[in-house]
């Protein structure tokens, strides 16, 4: 290793600056250190306000929804009173498919409008992701995407994230926690819905064959 570091050095003798390559690494190491420390403050005050305004969420009891998640859909939505309906609410997001219309035909694309906040639609993304992994319902809904319509998981996982965002509208709207149910719609307990879930796993080489025709949009969200 040193006499890799030693031969390297002595090629770009002469044709790189190592001296100012090494200052502009330090530099570039010191503000990506502040840039942390900012977010992490910035992240700590989030959470603080919302703890605040919102303790003991009930919103954190729907799987998937974590304190990063479910206060981005505070911060946006706050009760959610505003939106008359789901879809509305969905809308909001960015998370509705858009639609293509000509003369008296109009085709729904498997595109989203992605016109709404990108950082909740971010957030919803994500949890989407954790959600069918811990809801039979979810789980069940992402396997028949992926196996059945030979959708990639980007695609699959956007439209877990619009069913969290109705979720989120509902469970906001009405104070009252989620209850995980089970694929006949029966009242179980969040470790049973666990459990199911991992039943209902995509396999691996489906994954794997969707993953080549995956196309990334704007936030990873196509």
């Amino acid at each position: 290793m040193q006499g890799a570091a030693t031969g390297w050095a002595r090629f770009w003798k002469g044709r790189l600056d190592l001296d100012a390559l090494g200052w502009e690494v330090t530099a570039m190491l010191g503000h990506i250190e502040i840039a942390d420390e900012r977010h992490a403050g910035a992240t700590s005050q989030a959470f603080s306000l919302w703890e605040q305004h919102w303790p003991d969420d009930v919103l954190t009891s729907i799987p998937g929804l974590g304190p990063v998640c479910a206060s981005a859909i505070r911060g946006w939505w706050g009760t959610a009173t505003q939106f008359p309906s789901a879809k509305a609410a969905v809308a909001h997001a960015g998370l509705n498919p858009s639609v293509w219309s000509s003369g008296l035909t109009a085709t729904p694309s498997r595109k989203i409008t992605k016109q709404g906040p990108s950082e909740l639609r971010l957030a919803l993304y994500q949890a989407a992701n954790v959600a069918r992994r811990g809801d039979p319902q979810l789980a069940e809904f992402y396997r028949r995407l992926m196996v059945e319509r030979g959708h990639n998981h980007i695609s699959a996982t956007t439209a877990i994230a619009r069913k969290l965002a109705c979720r989120a509208w509902a469970i906001a709207t009405s104070g009252r926690p989620y209850q995980p149910r089970d694929l006949n719609g029966n009242p179980i307990t969040i470790d049973q819905a666990a459990t199911l879930a991992v039943e209902l796993t995509v396999p691996d080489q489906t994954r794997s064959r969707r993953r080549g025709h995956t196309r990334r949009g704007r936030l990873g969200i196509s």
